[in-house]
């Protein structure tokens, strides 16, 4: 009758190991898998920020020559520029 409940308790035991080694497997493989997907996500996002600015310094030179030309062209609406074709379109200087 001892013999029988020892024999019942190891099996269990076994058991209980078996299962608590196969929840840890699963664990630290979500774990891998979590920490692999931290990496791609902190590379993504570096990469991210890298063609932000790229795009932001991009942005400022084409705003730095529209600027311009909307400036010119504000000027020669406002009649502040010699424009050739004046007389032709009926406008004075």
């Amino acid at each position: 009758q001892d013999e029988e409940r020892v024999k019942r308790e190891v099996q269990r035991d076994k058991e209980q190991k078996e299962e608590r080694d196969y929840y840890r497997n699963i664990i630290s493989g979500e774990l891998r898998k979590n920490v692999d997907l931290n990496v791609k996500g902190i590379t993504l996002q570096t990469e991210m920020m890298k063609e932000i600015k790229e795009h932001d310094g991009q942005s400022r030179e084409a705003w730095s020559k529209l600027n311009g030309s909307l400036g010119a062209i504000c000027e020669r609406l406002n009649n502040k520029t010699p424009v050739k074709d004046n007389k032709a379109n009926g406008q004075k200087k």
